[in-house]
């Protein structure tokens, strides 16, 4: 499986990265109270499980669909209690 990267920024203006094999440690560290936001970057969709992240993390569903797209526009999408980016680089 693709390694899957996360990016978190504190309240105090901090900035952290964490590469996994899997979404727990963001899962964990949103949690936290001094977690501003967090960034999930996947670089292989197909290769992780939508359903697990789309019940996670509260993703909207239209969201998870666009993930299964490979042929997405680049585009910033905001939905109630997250926003979807899509980009390509």
């Amino acid at each position: 499986m693709d390694q899957t990267r996360f990016i978190v920024r504190f309240k105090d203006g901090r900035v952290g990265t964490e590469t996994s094999d899997w979404v727990e440690p963001l899962d964990q560290l949103l949690q936290s109270d001094e977690v501003d936001c967090g960034w999930l970057e996947l670089e292989s969709p197909y290769a992780v499980d939508l359903e697990d992240l789309q019940q996670r993390f509260h993703l909207n569903e239209h969201a998870i669909a666009d993930c299964r797209q490979f042929d997405q526009r680049a585009k910033l999408e905001g939905f109630e209690g997250h926003w979807f980016w899509v980009c390509h680089g």
